[in-house]
């Protein structure tokens, strides 16, 4: 056996394999992309649609607060038929959780009132946790939205409170966006939504099911701290979108990640296969080598007997 020969019985499966090794991981490479491109999809339209909910649910606690509102200033502050027109408001918006007025700041009437008596008697405008938020709509005349905040009939939740503005005798073309032309403050009007009621997906109780955690936060003014209000598993980093969520006076991030790397046992796999592939090719073509090598000495003694036969 020549030396060339014999060289080539060793090289050329060495370049077979990497050949093949270099298209497997190629493959791999396209094969990854492709996985972490669609779970970055499926992550942004999660969160796009865990949004859409939350909002609406927001609109409809913002809204009651403004109808409430409009029925105070028509009766001049004496609603007398709070409780009928609060259950009217619930039937219609089941995610809300309780209706209250608060004339001068201090809850005087909740529906339903059965699971919230401790709240009746509670001075908004006292309580540290959240009187920034009700100054700040006493001095805007806008809505704001206060929490997530632990209750004082407990649980957590999130209170939006209208301000409402009354004068003794009424008086038309004025500006509630107008400290100067605003009427004397008469109080709050407020609607609660718990936690788990704002929450409510089957976007977000499915994300488990599928290898996804999801977090809230927002963003404490006074520490300009990061304040984590609801979660669900853990995130890993490198695999993660947020998206924002601008509520009245506030601003929430939502962020969906995958809980671990995105693809990690499809590619342990395709790279086991790639090895495997590249191994049985090289071996294939050491063996067809090794088979030619052995003929081809074979072939010539057989026409050297021949040639020798026919000289006799």
């Amino acid at each position: 056996m020549s030396t060339e020969r014999t060289i080539a019985q060793y090289l050329l499966p060495i370049v077979v394999f990497a050949v093949a090794l270099g298209f497997g991981f190629k493959f791999i490479d396209l094969n990854q992309t492709i996985r972490v491109n669609e779970s970055q999809l499926e992550r942004q339209q999660l969160l796009a649609d865990v949004r859409s909910q939350i909002e609406r649910h927001l609109v409809q606690t913002l809204t009651s607060t403004e109808l409430l509102a409009h029925e105070v200033v028509r009766t001049r502050g004496h609603l007398q038929n709070f409780e009928t027109l609060a259950q009217g408001i619930l039937n219609r918006m089941p995610a809300i959780s309780n209706l209250q007025l608060a004339p001068n700041g201090v809850v005087r009437r909740i529906h339903p009132l059965a699971a919230n008596v401790e709240a009746l008697g509670h001075n908004i405008l006292r309580d540290k946790r959240v009187n920034a938020d009700a100054f700040t709509a006493v001095e805007s005349g806008n809505i704001t939205l206060a929490g997530p905040i632990h209750l004082v009939q407990g649980g957590v939740a999130v209170i939006a409170r209208q301000p409402v503005y009354l004068w003794k005798n009424p008086i038309q073309n004025v500006s509630l966006n107008k400290p100067s032309e605003r009427p004397p403050f008469w109080g709050f009007v407020s609607a609660l939504i718990t936690l788990d009621n704002l929450l409510a997906s089957d976007t977000l109780d499915s994300l488990a099911g599928k290898g996804y955690g999801y977090h809230f936060s927002r963003i404490e003014n006074k520490k300009d701290s990061i304040i984590y209000f609801a979660e669900n598993g853990t995130l890993n980093n490198a695999w993660s979108d947020k998206i924002e969520i601008w509520v009245p006076n506030d601003k929430w991030t939502l962020t969906i990640g995958n809980q671990t790397a995105v693809g990690a046992s499809s590619a342990a796999f395709e790279l086991a296969m790639t090895l495997l592939l590249s191994l049985l090719l090289a071996g294939a073509t050491r063996y067809f080598l090794q088979r030619q090598g052995t003929q081809v000495p074979h072939r010539t003694r057989s026409n050297k007997q021949y040639a020798t036969t026919e000289r006799s």
